[in-house]
């Protein structure tokens, strides 16, 4: 039996809850806030503002990460959020990539990354754990469980949420060839844990900007700064790699992307003549990016942009591939026009 296609809002105006009514609405399945205590809002405070004013949406974070809290503290506001809300909680969790990097921290290793995301559920579902060589268990009231969904790009990422996750969130899905590389990924690593990957929510980024011209999002001031710091991320996790280190063949290994090798090596270049007091407020990179001709290679991986008929024809490959479910994030321009715009695009392809 085919899943249904599930779409929903990744970071919408904070503390504007008529957004969120808006967006149930208009038919969202999900309604997520990011995790980054120096960039925003603490998300769990949204949820539960959130919660007041909708009825079906899930509503979590994407994502939070360990170092932040105690499981014991994180198991604590699950479960009241699960209480207050219906049972309509998700955990996306990271290992912390952006936040703890933001506040000078190391992200976590992935073992540790896995033991803390699992010890968070387990609480919040009243289980019994083992932290720090002693017994540790919620005397509060059982909730429904929280769905965890781990955040993860890399093959290591996506062979632990197929064995012991309850989803995953991709970051980045502008490819079907990206589609398929995580979904057999996961299928692999759930069936070798004796799970299957129906077991699995797989969540895709869609950064979806309508304009007149296709791939124009690239064009627009704001998203052509992020564009900037989402080639930065792309070099890093790749592990910050040189022309001779063959970036191409890297991202085909680690995501199952195709990128031509004279534009990786322009990759490099880039990050190369990085200069990371320039990240945020400034055109510096866009110019750099114009300089060494990644502009439109950056529109069209970054974005699925154009007219509606062309975002449509892009997410309908993604869909063809097997992505089923959806997160849409705002990252500038006005929040409403592009949730109406977005929400009328994706439930044609329902």
């Amino acid at each position: 039996m085919t899943k249904r296609i599930r779409f929903g809002f990744f970071g919408g105006p904070h503390n504007d809850y008529e957004f969120c009514k808006m967006a149930e609405g208009l038919g969202v399945d999900a309604l997520a806030w990011g995790e980054s205590p120096v960039q925003f809002p603490d998300p769990y405070l949204c949820m539960l503002q959130a919660a007041q004013h909708t009825r079906t949406a899930l509503l979590g974070t994407v994502v939070t990460c360990p170092g932040l809290r105690h499981p014991a503290v994180h198991a604590n506001t699950l479960q009241e959020l699960q209480r207050l809300s219906g049972g309509r909680i998700f955990c996306g969790i990271g290992t912390g990539d952006l936040a703890l990097i933001e506040m000078g921290e190391k992200p976590y290793r992935m073992v540790d990354f896995v033991t803390y995301a699992t010890a968070v559920r387990d609480l919040t579902a009243g289980r019994e754990i083992e932290w720090n060589g002693r017994p540790l268990r919620m005397r509060t009231e059982p909730v429904k469980p929280v769905p965890l969904w781990f955040g993860a790009d890399g093959p290591r990422g996506i062979a632990e949420a197929g064995r012991v996750a309850d989803g995953v969130v991709v970051a980045q899905a502008g490819s079907a060839d990206v589609i398929s590389t995580v979904i057999e990924r996961a299928a692999s690593a759930a069936t070798d844990a004796g799970r299957s990957i129906d077991d699995l929510d797989i969540w895709f980024m869609l950064r979806v900007v309508p304009t007149e011209r296709v791939d124009g999002a690239i064009y627009l001031d704001g998203f052509d700064e992020y564009a900037t710091r989402a080639l930065r991320f792309m070099w890093r996790t790749a592990g910050s790699p040189t022309r001779d280190d063959d970036l191409a063949g890297i991202l085909l290994n680690q995501r199952g992307y195709r990128i031509d090798p004279d534009v990786a090596n322009r990759v490099c270049d880039f990050n190369a003549r990085w200069d990371e007091s320039r990240a945020f407020g400034s055109k510096h990179h866009v110019e750099l990016m114009n300089e060494l001709k990644l502009r439109d290679f950056a529109g069209r991986y970054f974005f699925i942009s154009g007219p509606p008929a062309h975002i449509a024809e892009r997410t309908q490959a993604l869909i063809d591939a097997g992505a089923r479910n959806f997160f849409t994030p705002f990252m500038a321009g006005d929040r409403y026009q592009l949730a109406r715009e977005t929400a009328q695009i994706l439930n044609g392809l329902r």
